[in-house]
């Protein structure tokens, strides 16, 4: 029995994991807001200096002799609140509280060796998804007979050091690397200078939101019928042509800069979900999560360097826009160097990870054919044949 079919003896999906889900997603769906809430909070309001004290505003014609006027030429105006405006307290905390409750996964108990906790794990899983009578039937005994292929691949995690210590990891990691710092830089360039599209902060956010929608919709198309390949390079490329094309769009042309914009943003957005299924694809069992925390940690440092890179504007206006544009476009090149893995099994181990590169058939593939043989020649033998 495979740790799969252990799972739906025990419920399958049932209320455990429709309430995992439910409580992991409750977060999430406020990190995106979360993340974009310095464009309202740290945004320069229109302003204009205070007229000194000694001026006669209905002799020298109120404010239109003191204030300069700006590019649409309406008068700049200088707002503050009179008292402190307090909101409701920007709800995380309640999600780190009830985060301490969740079940960690039996799986990874299992792939490290830990079959108490695994024990325990599924037991809890069984009486929330009310099968505790299959819960009660589980023991030791059964675990590591069922859960043998898991005890055998060894430590469920490797160090990070592995993923620079054999060279098809080291491949991986540098390939990926590039295409996690690209698509994140690249995607908080533009959702973190809102005010630099000429319409409203608000509009912009309101259109950049909803243009994820069919952009993943459009990417989850691609990467399964396309490959996920393909749709790596075309989100990439696709998205730095229209961040490019911004650069040289003369500023007040807002509707075709914003339009490039929302163009370039799901672009990016569909290059994120590809990115994080391709990663786990690639990567084999044994150092999966590593590599996907590495290339999540190569994205935060991206985040980090965008609004460094809006500081270049002082020299030049555009020229965060050529850079924002230039970096994934030589990124989708080096998403180019990394294998198809559309149709084909997980790797479990590195040795996989070779025999997918040589084009050999993975460890999996060869021990199935391995059983099927005997099976057939018994069945001969059986006949009389």
């Amino acid at each position: 029995m495979a740790f799969n079919d252990l799972l739906r003896q025990l419920g399958g999906i049932g209320r455990f994991q429709k309430a995992q889900v439910t409580l992991i997603i409750l977060p999430m769906l406020l990190m995106a807001s979360h993340n974009t809430l310095q464009n309202f909070t740290a945004a320069v309001p229109p302003h204009h200096c205070r007229p000194p004290a000694s001026a006669n505003l209905s002799r020298d014609g109120e404010l239109e002799a003191w204030l300069p006027r700006d590019g649409q030429g309406r008068p700049e105006s200088c707002l503050r609140f009179t008292s402190p405006q307090r909101g409701l307290p920007v709800p995380f905390f309640v999600s780190f509280v009830y985060s301490w409750f969740f079940i960690e996964s039996a799986r990874w108990y299992a792939s490290s060796g830990r079959l108490d906790l695994t024990l325990k794990a599924l037991q809890r899983v069984a009486q929330i998804n009310r099968k505790r009578e299959e819960g009660a039937k589980l023991n030791m005994e059964g675990l590591r007979s069922s859960l043998q292929k898991e005890l055998t691949m060894g430590p469920g995690s490797a160090s990070a050091l592995e993923l620079l210590r054999h060279p098809a990891l080291r491949r991986l990691f540098l390939c990926l690397s590039v295409l996690w710092f690209a698509t994140s830089f690249a995607y908080y360039g533009l959702v973190m200078d809102l005010q630099g599209f000429g319409v409203s902060i608000y509009l912009i956010q309101v259109i950049f939101g909803a243009v994820d929608l069919p952009a993943k919709f459009v990417g989850f198309v691609a990467i399964n019928h396309l490959g996920r390949r393909p749709a790596q390079i075309a989100a990439l490329l696709l998205a730095g042509i229209c961040i490019l094309a911004n650069g040289v769009i003369p500023q007040d042309q807002s509707t075709v800069r914003t339009s490039l914009a929302v163009l370039g943003k799901g672009c990016l957005a569909a290059s994120f979900s590809c990115i994080f299924l391709y990663t786990g694809e690639l990567y084999p069992t044994m150092i999966r999560q590593t590599g996907l925390g590495m290339g999540s940690t190569m994205a935060r440092v991206g985040s980090i360097a965008s609004p460094l890179v809006s500081m270049t504007a002082e020299l030049f206006p555009s020229m965060p826009l050529f850079i924002y544009g230039t970096v994934p476009v030589v990124a989708s090149t080096v998403a180019a160097l990394l294998p198809e893995t559309l149709g084909h099994p997980l790797p479990d181990t590195v040795q996989d990870l070779e025999d997918r590169r040589r084009g050999k058939p993975q460890r999996q593939q060869q021990e199935q054919q391995k059983q099927m043989v005997p099976l057939q020649a018994s069945a001969q033998e059986k006949n009389g044949l």
